[in-house]
């Protein structure tokens, strides 16, 4: 039997800390070329699932000892976390000695253990507390890389059971035979594995949809990024990039997927939800700004003088994939005085109105957005097929309000543009963009013809989507976000003459 004798040190320890130091530099080496073949990628996802937690278990391990926990020995870590901290602080900057740089958190996470360990160690179900307050924790943004607090309490489960390990058990382990232990190790790695893959499955993430995807680097470590405030707080976004923009995306597209069943973007992240007798409602978005010009643009002077309004459209009327923001919304905020109505329904083409104009409601001003489906679908069952066949349906629409409503006067908006990559066209793109070009024109001149009021949009749009990043203003190929894409929407419309 190999036993370690008191002060000897363990070879089979000495081994582990060994290989798992070579995964950790194998990792960095590698962790730069991730994007480049996802074999690395999930290798290092790999080696990042369980090299901490197993050199927080052996730190718990070997922390029992009276020394471990010594006024001498917490000194030494004091003294070590903050002349290295605050060397690497001085070199590279850093907002607090109490904010650790790198992987001097280790450090301070280990004094708090040591300090603690042996106190809390004896309550009898301290394990399951410390995991369930481990798991809490995460919900928190203030519990973050201050005083290293989130990976103290993160990795403190670990490093009690580590604690809990008697040298005797762990002689016992080390001691039986590896034909006895394989199996039961290989069992447990086919049954972690198996849960890991399940669980990919069942909330069908992707890479990059992991927990540290809601975290952005700073001074080197990770810290949370909170959705909310990203979206509401203009001093906070400043201070990110468009890369923590896009982590806290992706995480929340994650969550929500998850808790709701559906990904809600993260520009619909609003302080509160709640339910009345009219069931899901939200916080409304803020009014767009209206200039001068803006007041002298046909939307405008139109909602000035009618009571009541009717907006009729697709899904970005409808507002189906942004969390119910209609591309109107900021544009009504400035009318709460006006009886405003909204009809509308996601992948609706021009027919799909016609048929349905019973059910709309008879108001003074219609202002009519439907068509862009009729270009993207080509579905001879549900579309107008040409620009001639668009204008009918559009003049059949207006025909059947007209008779509800006699007096009503009408806008027609241009069908709206959408960008490349739109999975639900057989168009290219070109071809795509140039049939809504037709499409729009022989909208403009039906509208001259019948003295009718037209917009056309997409000018602004598109310039808008030159200088900045899709993403800025839009979920996908054609559906605006809840914040600046509404807003945008609704200054291409009003900007219109």
């Amino acid at each position: 039997m190999n036993t370690t004798k008191p002060g000897q040190r363990s070879a089979y320890w000495d081994n582990l800390k060994g290989l798992l130091m070579l995964l950790v530099v194998f990792a960095h080496v590698i962790y730069q070329l991730q994007l480049s073949s996802p074999h690395i990628d999930r290798t290092v996802d790999y080696i990042y699932i369980f090299h901490m937690p197993a050199f927080v278990f052996i730190s718990g391990y070997f922390g029992k000892s009276e020394k471990s926990h010594s006024l001498e020995s917490i000194v030494k870590l004091i003294f070590l976390y903050f002349i290295f901290n605050s060397i690497v602080g001085f070199i590279y900057g850093f907002e607090s000695l109490l904010v650790p740089m790198y992987s001097f958190w280790y450090l301070l996470a280990l004094i708090v253990w040591r300090l603690t360990a042996h106190h809390i160690a004896k309550f009898k179900e301290i394990n399951l507390i410390l995991f369930a307050v481990a798991l809490f924790a995460g919900f928190y943004p203030s519990i973050d890389n201050t005083f290293s607090a989130a990976r103290i309490i993160g990795f403190y489960p670990y490093y009690m059971l580590g604690y809990q390990l008697s040298t005797q058990k762990s002689e016992e382990l080390i001691n039986k035979k590896y034909s006895k232990r394989a199996p039961l190790g290989l069992l447990l790695f086919a049954l972690t594995s198996g849960a890991a893959v399940a669980a990919r499955i069942f909330f069908e993430y992707k890479d990059g949809d992991l927990q540290m995807a809601s975290y952005a680097m700073a001074q080197g470590n990770f810290r949370a990024v909170p959705v909310y405030e990203i979206m509401n707080n203009a001093e906070l976004r400043k201070q990110l990039t468009t890369d923590d923009i896009l982590r806290a995306d992706v995480a929340n597209d994650t969550v929500t997927k998850v808790v709701f069943g559906n990904a809600i973007n993260a520009s619909s992240a609003q302080k509160r939800y709640y339910f009345d007798e009219n069931g899901f409602i939200r916080t409304k978005t803020a009014p767009v700004q209206i200039d001068s010009d803006m007041k002298n643009g046909l939307l405008y002077t139109r909602l000035k003088k009618a009571d009541s309004v009717c907006f009729i459209g697709d899904s970005v009327t409808e507002g189906t994939k942004n969390g119910g923001c209609p591309w109107y919304e900021p544009i009504a905020e400035n009318f709460k005085d006006k009886k405003i109505q909204n009809y509308s329904k996601g992948s609706c083409t021009t027919s799909y109105m016609v048929q349905r104009t019973d059910e709309i409601p008879k108001v003074d001003l219609y202002v009519i957005a439907v068509g862009t489906n009729d270009v993207r679908y080509r579905d001879e069952s549900m579309c107008a097929m040409t620009a001639e066949d668009y204008t009918k349906s559009i003049e059949k629409l207006r025909s059947k309000l007209a008779e509800k409503s006699p007096t009503a006067e009408f806008i027609f908006i241009a069908p709206w543009y959408s960008t490349d990559g739109d999975p639900y066209t057989k168009l290219e793109f070109s071809e795509k963009t140039e049939m809504n070009e037709q499409y729009s024109d022989a909208l403009e001149k039906y509208c001259k013809e019948k003295s009718l009021g037209f917009i056309n949009a997409n000018g602004y749009i598109k310039e808008k989507l030159t200088y900045y990043p899709d993403r800025t203003f839009l979920l996908d190929h054609i559906h605006p976000n809840a914040s600046k894409g509404v807003e945008m929407y609704s200054q291409a419309v009003l900007s219109a003459k």
